[in-house]
C-alpha cells in the first residue's frame, strides 16, 4: 500500500518562488529573477538549468540557500529523484541555518522515498531516517504531519506494519486538519486489516466515512469496512456493507463488492439468495474478472440449496468454460449427480476432469468424488476401496485423507477384503487417531481382525473401542463381536462372562439372537448343557429365521443330545435341514475320505476328495481344512506354485481359521522355493507367533533365515540362525544353520564372528559337504586380520578338502598370497606355480603368473622373474598388467640391462599412458637414461615425473635432478633442486638426503656456514636417517 507517489504535488509546500523586490541592476539578481519566473511558469526543466547556473556563478550570494532549495523543487517536479536528492542533500548540508531547512529535509525524504518506490529499496530506511530527523529537530513545524505520514509509508514498505500503524495514528490524532488526514486514515485502516485487527480497522474506516464520505477512497473504504465485519464473522452486517459498496455509482470494484455480498449470504447459509446474486453478477458486470468464479459459486450454492438440476445446468457451463475453476465445477457437478443416485454419470464427469486437474487444489476432492461414485455402484466397491486408499496415500496432507482412508477400510470390509480393511484401518489409527471417525475405523479394524483370525487383536481392539466410546449406540454390537472373537479362541468362560449382561438388556432381536448363540454354544463347550438349552431356545425364539438360526439349531440339537433329549434334538436338526437345504454338514464325508487317502500316500485320491469339499461346500467350516490338506498334497508332489495358490485361497478366504498359522508356514515353504522371500517371511513369522516347538520351530526359523538372507536382511538373519543354534542343540540341520550364519555375518562385515561360525562348522561337522568352504572362510578372516600364518594353514586345509573345485583354486591362490605377506617368497612362488599347474585355465591363472614373478623378484632371482613377468597375460588384478612391465624393467635394471629395461619401460608407458604408475615408469626411464650416460634425457624425464605427481617418486626424481647437476658441477642449480626436494615434499628419506647433498654443494662452493646449516638440518630433523651420522661427521670437520 502506498499513496506517496499520488501526493507528490501536494507535498511540495513551496513550489512557487515568492515575488522579489524590484530587481537591482546586478547580474545575480537578474539571474535569480529569471530562474524564479521560469519556475513560477512551471517550466521546471528550464528553471532547474537557471538555478544550477545561478549556484555555479554566484555561489556566495546570500540567496544561494533558496536557489539550492528551488533547484531541488524543480528536480522533484520533473521526477528527477536522484538529482532532487542530491540538491536537497546539499541544501541540508550546506545551509543548516536556512529558513528552508525543514522543508528541504521533508523534500529530501520525499526524493529518497520516491527513489525507493521506483525500485531502489535501500532508500526506504534512508527516507525513514530523514523524516525521523526532521520530526525530532522541528517538532512544531508544519512539515511534521507530512514527515510523520511518509515515515509511516517507508516503514510499511519495509514490512514494519506495527510501527507504520503507530505513525499513521499520530497523523490522525495530532494533525486532524492536515490535507493528508484522509490518506492517513485510509492507510491506518489498511494496515490494521493486514495486521489482523479487523475490529480496529473497522473503527478507523467508520471514522473515515464519517469525515470524508466524498473522498476518492470512500467507496473502497466501504468495501473494506464490509471485509472487517466478514473477518469477524458478522456476516449479516457485512452483507449490508457489501451491498452499499456495490451500489456506489462509478465504483470500479462494485463487481467485487457484489461478489463478496453473495459470499456473506453463503456464510449465513442463505444459499438460494447467494446463488441468485452470484448468477446476476455476469449479467450486471459482463467484463468482471470475478464472473468465472461467480458462475461456479452460483452452481455450488444451488447444489447446497438442493436445486440439483439447476446446479447441474450452471456447473456444466462452468466446466465447459475450462480454466482454473473447472476442477471445482466438476466436483460440484459430480456431487449433484450423486445426490440424485446417478453415480455412473458422476463417474463420467470426474474421469473426464481428473487428467486436467492433476495439479489443481481440487485434485484430491475429485479423486474422492470418483471413489464415492464407484462406491455407490455395489459391483465396483473393490475398485472404490483402492481408489480411496490411493487418494489417502497420494494426498496424505489433504483434509480428506482421514475420510478417504476410512472409506477404503469400509469398502474393503464390505467386499470381504479383510486384510486390506485391516491394513487401511490400522494406517488410519497411526495417522489420524484423534479424528472424529476413530470409533468407526476402530470397529472396522476389530471386525477385520476377527475375519482374519486375529482374535486376540480383535478383542483388544473391541476393548479399546468400548473403553474410549462407551456411550456409542453401537457399543452393544461391539460387545457381541468381541464375544465372537473370544468364542473363536475357545475362551468359552470369557464369552459367558462378557455376554451375560446383554442377554438381560433390551437389545434388538438380531443382536440378541447372535449373543444367545455364542453364549449357548460356549455353555455347550463348558458342558453346561441344561443352561445351554435354555439360552439357545431363547435365542431361537428371538429370531426364528435369522442369520444365526442354523448355528443355533445345530448347537441346540447338540445340547439336547447331551441331555438325552433325542427327539427334540432330531426335531431341531430336521428343522435345520428343511429350512436350510444348503447346510454345510454334508461336506464331512468327503473330507474324511481325503484325510484317509493322504495318510496312505495316495496323493491323487486325496487331492480329488479335498477338491470335492472345496468346490461343492465352499462355505463349510471344513473348507479351510480341505484347502490346507490339498496344499500339503501339492507340496508332497513338489508342485510349489500350485501349493502357494491353494494356500493363498485358504488364507484370504478363511482368515479366522485356526489353521491359519500352519497354513502360513506351508505357504512360506512354497514361497521360499519360489524365491518370494518377503511374503514367505510374513508367513513364517505368523506361524512362529502360534508357538511351535522343537524341530518344527527350528525348521521354520531356518526358512525364515533363508528368506531374510535372500532379501539381504543380514542382521535379522544372524539373529534367526543364532536362535536356532541356541534353542535346539540337537537340530539335524545345524551345519546348514552355521553355514548360513557365517555368510550373514560376512555380509555384515563381522568377520571375526563369521569366522567363528565357519570354524565351528568345520570342526564339528567335518564330513559336511559345507566343510571345505567353511575352512576357506576361516582362512579369509585370518588373512583380513593379517594373521598370515594361520591363514596359510586354513587355506591349505581348504585346498586339501576341496579337490579340484573352483573353491580349491581360490584356496591355492590365497595360500600363495598368505606366504607372500609373510615374506616366505619361495613358498609363495611354489604355491602360485602349483595353482597354475593344477588349474591352467582357471579364473586366477593369470594373476598367479604375475604373483609367481613377484615372488621371484622378491627373492632376487631377477632373470627368472623377468621371464615370469613376460608370461603374464590378461591378469584380473588391478594394475597387474602395468606392474608386470614396470617390475620386469626394474629386474632388468637390477641386472644392469639398461637398454632392455628402457625398452620395457617405454612399452609400459605406451600401453598404459593413463596408469597411476606412469610417474614411476618415467622415473625408471630416467634412471636407465642416467645409467646409459644420457643425463640430459634423464633430467627431462625426472622433470616430467615432478610435473605429474606429488607422490614420493616426485621427491626422489627432484633429488636425482640435484644429483645430476651436482655431477655436472653446476652446484648452484644442484642446491636449488636439493632444496626443492627437502622443502617441497614431506618424505623424510629424500628430505634428509637432499639436505645432506645440499651441504656438500655448499662446501664445494666454499659456503661453510650454509653447509653447516644443511648438515644441522639433517642431524636435528632426521636423527634416524642414514645421513645423520654423515652429517655429524661433516659438522665436526667444519668446526
Amino acid at each position: 500500500m502506498s499513496v506517496g507517489a499520488l501526493l507528490l504535488g501536494a507535498s511540495l509546500a513551496r513550489t512557487a518562488v515568492a515575488r522579489q523586490p524590484p530587481p537591482r541592476s546586478d547580474a545575480a539578481t537578474r539571474q535569480f529573477a529569471a530562474a524564479a519566473a521560469l519556475q513560477n511558469r512551471e517550466q521546471y526543466d528550464l528553471a532547474a538549468d537557471e538555478w544550477a547556473k545561478f549556484l555555479k556563478t554566484y555561489a556566495s550570494d546570500a540567496r544561494a540557500d533558496r536557489a539550492q532549495y528551488y533547484l531541488g523543487i524543480c528536480r522533484l517536479k520533473n521526477k528527477q529523484y536522484a538529482e532532487a536528492l542530491a540538491a536537497f542533500d546539499k541544501a541540508v548540508a550546506d545551509y543548516p541555518k536556512s529558513e528552508f531547512l525543514a522543508s528541504s529535509m521533508l523534500h529530501l525524504g520525499l526524493a529518497q522515498y520516491n527513489l525507493a518506490v521506483g525500485g531502489q529499496a535501500e532508500m526506504y530506511p534512508k527516507a525513514a531516517d530523514t523524516f525521523a530527523t526532521l520530526i525530532q529537530k522541528f517538532p512544531k513545524n508544519k512539515e511534521v504531519a507530512q514527515a510523520t505520514f511518509y515515515r509511516g509509508e517507508t516503514l510499511y514498505a519495509q514490512g514494519k506494519k506495527d510501527e507504520a500503524a503507530r505513525l499513521y495514528s499520530d497523523v490522525v490524532e495530532k494533525h486532524k486538519t492536515d490535507p493528508l488526514m484522509p490518506e492517513a486514515l485510509y492507510a491506518l485502516g489498511v494496515t490494521q486489516e493486514e495486521l489482523g485487527q479487523p475490529a480496529a480497522a473497522g473503527a478507523t474506516y467508520d471514522a473515515y466515512l464519517k469525515q470524508f464520505a466524498n473522498q476518492p477512497h470512500a467507496a473502497e473504504v466501504t468495501l473494506r469496512r464490509a471485509e472487517t465485519l466478514f473477518a469477524q464473522q458478522q456476516f449479516g452486517p457485512a452483507e449490508k456493507w457489501f451491498a452499499a459498496a456495490a451500489g456506489r455509482a462509478g465504483f470500479k470494484d462494485a463487481d467485487l463488492a457484489m461478489f463478496r455480498q453473495a459470499a456473506a449470504f453463503y456464510e449465513q447459509h442463505k444459499y438460494a439468495e447467494a446463488a441468485a446474486l452470484y448468477a446476476s453478477l455476469p449479467r450486471k458486470f459482463p467484463q468482471s474478472k470475478h464472473n468465472v468464479a461467480a458462475q461456479l459459486a452460483a452452481g455450488k450454492c444451488d447444489y447446497l440449496a438442493g436445486k440439483f438440476a439447476q446446479a447441474r445446468e450452471t456447473l456444466t457451463a462452468s466446466l465447459a468454460a475450462g480454466g482454473a475453476t473447472a476442477a471445482e465445477a466438476a466436483h460440484w457437478l459430480a456431487r449433484s449427480y450423486l445426490k440424485e443416485q446417478q453415480p455412473a454419470e458422476a463417474l463420467k464427469v470426474v474421469d473426464a476432469a481428473l487428467p486436467q486437474a492433476a495439479q489443481s487444489s481440487f485434485a484430491a476432492q475429485l479423486a474422492f468424488d470418483r471413489a464415492d461414485a464407484l462406491y455407490d455402484q455395489p459391483p465396483r466397491r473393490r475398485e472404490a476401496a483402492a481408489a480411496y486408499a490411493e487418494l489417502a496415500h497420494k494426498h496424505a496432507q489433504d483434509p480428506l485423507a482421514p475420510q478417504a482412508l476410512y472409506m477404503a477400510a469400509l469398502a474393503s470390509l464390505n467386499v470381504g477384503d479383510h486384510a486390506k480393511a485391516l491394513e487401511y484401518s490400522s494406517e488410519f489409527q497411526k495417522q489420524f487417531a484423534d479424528k472424529e471417525l476413530a470409533a468407526d475405523v476402530g470397529y472396522i479394524a476389530a471386525e477385520s481382525s476377527v475375519q482374519l483370525g486375529k482374535y486376540d487383536e480383535a478383542v483388544a481392539r473391541y476393548d479399546r473401542l468400548l473403553k474410549d466410546h462407551p456411550r456409542r449406540a453401537d457399543a452393544p454390537t461391539w460387545q457381541v463381536r468381541r464375544g465372537l472373537a473370544l468364542f473363536l479362541q475357545k475362551k468359552f468362560a470369557e464369552v459367558v462372562a462378557a455376554l451375560q449382561p446383554l442377554l438381560s438388556s433390551p437389545a434388538n432381536k438380531p443382536l440378541l439372537a447372535e449373543a444367545s448363540y455364542l453364549f449357548g454354544a460356549s455353555q455347550n463347550e463348558l458342558k453346561q448343557f441344561d443352561a445351554a438349552q435354555k439360552t439357545l431356545a431363547a435365542g431361537l425364539a428371538a429370531e426364528p429365521r435369522g442369520r444365526h438360526t442354523a448355528d443355533t439349531l445345530l448347537a441346540l440339537a447338540y445340547a439336547e443330545r447331551r441331555l438325552n433329549q433325542s427327539k427334540q434334538a432330531k426335531g431341531h436338526l430336521e428343522q435345520l435341514l428343511s429350512q436350510f437345504a444348503d447346510s454345510p454338514l454334508l461336506d464331512r464325508a468327503h473330507f474324511r475320505l481325503a484325510e484317509d487317502a493322504y495318510a496312505d500316500g495316495d496323493w491323487a485320491t486325496s487331492a480329488a476328495e479335498y477338491k470335492q469339499v472345496i468346490d461343492k461346500f465352499s462355505g463349510s467350516p471344513l473348507a479351510a481344512n480341505a484347502l490346507y490338506g490339498l496344499a500339503w498334497t501339492q507340496l508332497s508332489q513338489h508342485d510349489y506354485a500350485a501349493a502357494a495358490v491353494t494356500l493363498d485361497t485358504l488364507i484370504s478366504k478363511y482368515a479366522t481359521s485356526e489353521l491359519l498359522p500352519r497354513a502360513r508356514y506351508a505357504r512360506a515353504l512354497a514361497r521360499e522355493q519360489l524365491k518370494q522371500f518377503q511374503p514367505a517371511i510374513d508367513d513364517v513369522r505368523a506361524f512362529l507367533q502360534s508357538g511351535p516347538s522343537g524341530s518344527e520351530k527350528s525348521d521354520a526359523q531356518y526358512v525364515l533365515g533363508l528368506c531374510q538372507a535372500g532379501l539381504e536382511q543380514d542382521a535379522e538373519a544372524v539373529k534367526t540362525f543364532r536362535a536356532i543354534l541356541a534353542e535346539d542343540a540337537k537340530y539335524a540341520g545345524t551345519d546348514k544353520a552355521l553355514y548360513e550364519l557365517g555368510w550373514a555375518l560376512k555380509s555384515l562385515h563381522q568377520s571375526d564372528e563369521a569366522a567363528e561360525a565357519f570354524r565351528r562348522l568345520a570342526k564339528e561337522y567335518a564330513q559336511s559337504p559345507l566343510a571345505a568352504e567353511a575352512l576357506y572362510h576361516v582362512a579369509e578372516a585370518d588373512y583380513q586380520r593379517e594373521q598370515y600364518a594361520a591363514a596359510a594353514a586354513g587355506y591349505y586345509q581348504a585346498l586339501q578338502k576341496g579337490g579340484k573345485s573352483a573353491l580349491a583354486e581360490k584356496a591355492a591362490h590365497k595360500l600363495g598370497w598368505a606366504y607372500f605377506h609373510q615374506q616366505l617368497f619361495d613358498k609363495a612362488q611354489q604355491s602360485f606355480a602349483y595353482q597354475r599347474a593344477a588349474w591352467p585355465q582357471g579364473t586366477l591363472a593369470a594373476d598367479a603368473a604375475f604373483m609367481e614373478a613377484e615372488s621371484l623378484f622378491k627373492q632376487g632371482k631377477y632373470a627368472d622373474a623377468i621371464a615370469a613377468y613376460h608370461q603374464v597375460t590378461g591378469p584380473s588384478g588391478k594394475d597387474f598388467a602395468v606392474l608386470a612391465l614396470l617390475h620386469a624393467a626394474q629386474a632388468q635394471a637390477k641386472l644392469r640391462q639398461w637398454q632392455a629395461s628402457l625398452a620395457t619401460l617405454e612399452q609400459a608407458a605406451k600401453q598404459f599412458p593413463e596408469s597411476d604408475y606412469l610417474a614411476e615408469i618415467l622415473y625408471e626411464q630416467g634412471w636407465a637414461r642416467q645409467n646409459l650416460g644420457s643425463p640430459d634425457q634423464a633430467l627431462a624425464l625426472y622433470e616430467s615425473v615432478t610435473a605429474k605427481t606429488d607422490r614420493e617418486v616426485a621427491a626422489r626424481a627432484r633429488f636425482m635432478i640435484g644429483e645430476i647437476y651436482f655431477e655436472k658441477k653446476n652446484h648452484a642449480e644442484a642446491i636449488k633442486n636439493f632444496f626443492k626436494a627437502a622443502y617441497g615434499y614431506g618424505y623424510p628419506q629424500w628430505q634428509a638426503n637432499a639436505h645432506y647433498e645440499a651441504g656438500r654443494c655448499f662446501e664445494v662452493l666454499g659456503k661453510k656456514e650454509q653447509a653447516r646449516k644443511s648438515y644441522q638440518e639433517v642431524v636435528e630433523k632426521f636423527p634416524d636417517s642414514d645421513k645423520a651420522p654423515l652429517g655429524k661427521q661433516r659438522l665436526e670437520a667444519l668446526k
